[in-house]
């Protein structure tokens, strides 16, 4: 009588452990996918953060370009106004120094740094 059921015993015994096995698996593999899903999470965000940070020392970066610019313009058009000083009051030094000869004195010698 009980020797009937120890070949089905066996079997239901077998089954269950392949069935087992398979589960086992089954889960490490889900388990492993889980864990691979949950990295790329976590390095997609941690990868937006780092993006949105460079875009933001980005736009800072364009401001100070920005304003280097305009101050650039500004030193440029200064350095102009300057040059242009500089030729008017060279050309005044030019007529007063022959003002001064043909009243008929000789002007003192010029600073070496005038470059006249």
């Amino acid at each position: 009588m009980w020797t009937d059921w120890i070949p089905a015993g066996v079997a239901v015994a077998f089954i269950t452990g392949i069935i087992s096995i398979y589960g086992v698996r089954q889960n490490r593999k889900t388990a492993t996918e889980t864990n691979k899903l949950n990295e790329s999470d976590a390095l997609i965000k941690n990868l937006s953060a780092e993006v949105k940070r460079q875009d933001g020392r980005l736009d800072k970066l364009e401001e100070t370009i920005l304003r280097q610019g305009e101050t650039i313009d500004d030193q440029g058009e200064q350095i102009r106004r300057l040059q242009t000083r500089e030729w008017s009051l060279r050309r005044y030094i030019y007529r007063l120094i022959d003002w001064g000869r043909a009243l008929g004195g000789e002007p003192p010698e010029p600073p070496t740094d005038l470059n006249l």
